[in-house]
């Protein structure tokens, strides 16, 4: 975060006004390539993810997010998931993208 946007925002704060979000944890998906025992997203479909253009759309109604976390399910199961990271870099200006994954796709983590 820049230290102006940070000093605005404390003083926003001090005067009792809205701060707009500043980190954003986006779901990705729900599908998950792993069966952890503490964990049950595996069981739910993701029939209905948002697909890259609705995921777009969505980005550009939000604000400039100092740190974004992408999770899920299990993020790299998306083929898109480049794609998005590239939104969360570019529509978002985001400093920090953290994607939450279990490891299982290590290929393609090594190539992502």
């Amino acid at each position: 975060m820049d230290m102006l946007r940070y000093f605005k925002n404390v003083n926003r704060i001090n005067k009792n006004k809205t701060v707009p979000p500043s980190m954003l944890t986006f779901i990705t998906t729900f599908n998950c390539n792993a069966k952890c025992i503490m964990c049950d997203s595996w069981k739910k479909k993701s029939e209905n993810d948002l697909n890259i253009s609705q995921i777009e759309k969505i980005f550009y109604q939000l604000p400039r997010m100092d740190f974004v976390r992408l999770s899920g399910g299990e993020p790299f199961v998306r083929n898109d998931i480049i794609e998005i990271h590239v939104m969360c870099t570019e529509i978002l200006d985001s400093d920090f993208i953290n994607i939450k994954t279990k490891g299982f796709s290590t290929s393609k983590i090594i190539n992502f």
